[in-house]
C-alpha cells in the first residue's frame, strides 16, 4: 500500500522515494548539520587538530556570549589547554599508527627467534606470558600456513597484531 520510501540513516527518517524529494532533503539545513556532526565525530585526532589550528578564535564565544552555531561554527571554540590536549592525542595516534619496526625498515618480518630474544632481554615479570604465547604462536602459525587459502577470520595474526595487542587479565 504506500509507495516505496527512502530512509536517511543520518536523520533517522524516511521520505518518498523520488529524486526530487531526496535532493530536497539532502540540501536541507537539518540533514547537513546531522551529516556534518556525524563526520566530525569520526575524524581522527590529527584531522581535528589541523582543522582547529587553521581556524581563528570565535570572538562571540570567548567574550562570554553564547555562540548560536555551537560545534558547527566556522571559528574555533577551543582554549589553549584544549588545543594542547588535542595535539597530544594527535601525536599519540600518530605514534600508535606508525610503530617503528623492523618490518618497515627491511620490508620483511623479523624472525621469531629475534622477537623472543628481544622480549627475553627486555622482559619484566608480566611479559613472560607474552613470550610463552609467542612461542606457542610460532608452532600454530607454521601449522596453519600449510592450509591455504584460509578465510580472513582463520588466518593467523601478523607480528604487528601481536606487538600492538594489549593483554588484559580477565577475572
Amino acid at each position: 500500500m504506500g509507495g516505496k520510501r527512502y530512509y536517511c540513516d543520518y536523520c533517522d527518517r524516511s521520505l518518498p522515494y523520488s529524486v526530487e524529494a531526496r535532493k530536497k532533503h539532502n540540501t536541507g539545513h537539518q540533514h547537513r548539520l546531522v551529516r556534518q556532526t556525524y563526520f566530525n565525530n569520526n575524524k581522527s585526532a590529527s584531522e581535528k587538530f589541523n582543522e582547529e589550528i587553521s581556524k581563528s578564535k570565535c570572538k562571540r564565544f570567548f567574550s562570554g556570549q553564547n555562540c548560536a552555531f555551537g560545534a558547527n561554527c566556522i571559528f574555533s571554540h577551543k582554549t589553549e589547554t584544549e588545543l594542547e590536549n588535542l595535539k597530544r592525542e594527535a601525536i599519540a595516534e600518530y605514534k600508535k599508527n606508525n610503530l617503528p619496526s623492523q618490518v618497515s625498515r627491511d620490508g620483511k618480518e623479523p624472525s621469531y627467534d629475534h622477537i623472543l630474544f628481544f622480549l627475553e632481554r627486555n622482559c619484566n615479570p608480566t611479559m613472560k606470558k607474552v613470550i610463552e604465547t609467542i612461542s606457542d604462536y610460532d608452532k600454530s602459525h607454521q601449522y596453519l600456513n600449510s592450509y591455504y587459502p584460509l578465510p580472513p577470520s582463520l588466518q593467523p595474526p601478523t607480528i604487528e597484531d601481536l606487538i600492538t595487542s594489549e593483554y588484559n587479565t580477565w577475572g
